[in-house]
């Protein structure tokens, strides 16, 4: 309840059902005043259906609710930032090895693992800490991965078993968001330390609740897995209990925090895969400092945005592994039209063209419209766009300020100048009667 002000990073991957849940439980439970949304709308939109930041930033722009920021913060080479508005603009990037945005020149889909293998003996990805290949279709991440895995930890991606195998040096992601027991301590045989005797009244009635007892002693916590997030192995350890059963263990570290996990636990919730290269749509909203695209063959539904997110990712230097054909035609594609109804929604709901109207007695007369805020859209109050559905308990009184740039949050300030003509929010027949 003490929420007022919501600030969403990466809008873009926002879809229209997860921010209306998340918006709907705020406007329940909180005192929500302010909300801002962060990002790109030249950025690749949510895979869900919607155009969720593009609508709302074109819907707002005409009444100033939208800005756009033109200082770059990211991206340490003045020619990726160049390079990605022309991409914008559904040109051709420009290339300069001494500026770190190189092409990489592959013709056929058989060249691409010996493109990989240069880029790695040249150094060009040397460190995988700090570099990312990305690729838009999963067949090209499977070649790179297994390049990858076979030049930093020595091993293929597969045992002879046909299965997915993981070794110390390997670098993985989660795939599924998953909840995952942490251990500090992964020797199950530390059970066999003489506890004890309880009593009748503590002692466990059933088994059960003993095995639950022993289990939870070497648990220390729960931690989060979020899909994308990228670790390296660290270390493999297997352990055998008093019973013979065996376990085996990860250290997981993502360069900011080491955790132990059980292999099979974070493997099937978490999706465990290789992560040296990543499709676009699961790395958009990641960076690193060296990127590599791989543009690989032409299709429909590769377009500029593809392309665009991906050399944003990178901020000290790019690599473009691409035919000049493929890059051509990826640039000059345009995105699969989404016939939403968001935007048409909003400016329909902002239009100062209808003035709301009160009953009187016996005929309908024109109100001066009063301020109104975001937060009283959501909730139905009534803006003069169409009918109202705000209630009568007046939750909403403390929200009819309309906050101006550099306001302390929760602080209303009175308005020194009259409000302008085309205003949304007034009516032009008040207009009239204020001049």
């Amino acid at each position: 309840r003490d929420v007022r002000a919501l600030v969403v990073d990466e809008s873009s991957l926002v879809s229209i059902q997860t921010f209306s849940t998340l918006f709907s439980i705020l406007l329940k439970h909180s005192c929500l005043q302010k909300l801002v949304l962060l990002g790109d709308i030249d950025q690749l939109p949510s895979i869900d259906p919607g155009n969720f930041l593009t609508d709302i930033y074109h819907a707002l722009a005409p009444i100033g609710w939208s800005i756009k920021l033109r200082t770059n913060h990211r991206s340490e080479s003045k020619l990726i930032v160049d390079n990605a508005t022309l991409i914008s603009q559904q040109r051709l990037p420009e290339f300069d090895q001494e500026r770190h945005f190189h092409k990489v020149r592959v013709d056929r889909e058989e060249m691409l693992s010996k493109a990989v293998k240069d880029l790695l003996k040249n150094g060009c990805a040397g460190n995988h800490e700090t570099s990312q290949f990305v690729a838009f279709r999963r067949k090209d991440c499977n070649i790179i991965n297994e390049v990858c895995c076979q030049w930093y930890s020595g091993h293929s991606m597969k045992n002879n078993k046909k299965e997915t195998w993981f070794m110390v040096g390997d670098k993985v992601c989660c795939t599924k968001n998953a909840n995952v027991n942490v251990f500090s301590d992964p020797k199950p045989h530390a059970d066999k330390e003489v506890e004890p005797q309880a009593s009748k009244d503590t002692q466990p009635s059933t088994d059960k609740q003993v095995k639950q007892q022993k289990k939870s002693k070497s648990k220390l916590e729960t931690v989060r897995l979020c899909n994308g997030e990228i670790f390296f192995i660290r270390e493999d350890l297997t352990v055998q209990d008093a019973k013979g059963r065996s376990t085996r263990y990860l250290m997981l570290d993502d360069l900011d925090r080491q955790i132990k996990v059980d292999y099979r636990e974070v493997k099937f919730k978490g999706g465990l895969k290789h992560a040296w290269a990543r499709t676009i749509h699961t790395y958009q909203g990641s960076e690193s400092d060296t990127v590599g695209y791989v543009v690989g063959t032409p299709t429909r539904h590769q377009n500029w945005q593809h392309v665009y997110t991906a050399v944003t990712r990178g901020k000290k230097e790019v690599f473009v592994v691409t035919s000049s054909d493929a890059l051509s035609r990826s640039v000059q594609t345009l995105p699969i039209f989404r016939n939403t109804h968001l935007r048409r929604f909003l400016e329909k709901l902002l239009s100062p063209e209808r003035p709301p109207t009160v009953q009187g007695m016996g005929h309908a007369k024109l109100q001066a419209r009063s301020f109104v805020t975001a937060l009283d859209l959501c909730k139905g109050k009534d803006s003069g766009a169409g009918p109202s559905t705000a209630g009568t308990d007046g939750d909403m009184g403390k929200f009819t300020a309309i906050s101006e740039p550099g306001t302390i949050l929760g602080e209303v300030t009175k308005r020194d100048k009259a409000v302008e003509t085309d205003s949304p929010f007034i009516s032009p027949i008040a207009a009239n009667r204020r001049r």
